[in-house]
């Protein structure tokens, strides 16, 4: 099993900007409707392959009020990083992921 030990997005749903240090344990969300739990579902989700835990289209990630391009990365357990992000420059949103 994978562990992640570090989550970063940047204008990525309600979030401007969030970087969550992780350990590897379970981890539990709480909060009030609408705080933001199921968005970091969804960036987790974008981290895979296929649309994402929503199936949203890419610019309704991107955070109300921001240029439109949103980014989510992770560290995992064994060091390597992997990211999303949507790049909105030239007029077109396209989808990169790195690895």
């Amino acid at each position: 099993m994978t562990a992640l030990t570090r989550l970063s997005l940047t204008d990525f749903r309600n979030y401007a900007s969030l970087t969550l240090p992780l350990d590897g344990r379970h981890v539990c969300l709480y909060g009030a409707n609408g705080a933001g739990k199921t968005n970091l579902l969804e960036a987790v989700s974008q981290l895979g392959p296929g649309r994402g835990l929503r199936s949203s289209t890419l610019p309704d990630m991107a955070r109300s009020g921001s240029a439109g391009s949103w980014t989510v990365a992770a560290t995992l357990a064994d060091e390597h990083k992997v990211g999303v992000t949507l790049d909105t420059s030239g007029g077109s949103s396209k989808r990169v992921v790195g690895l």
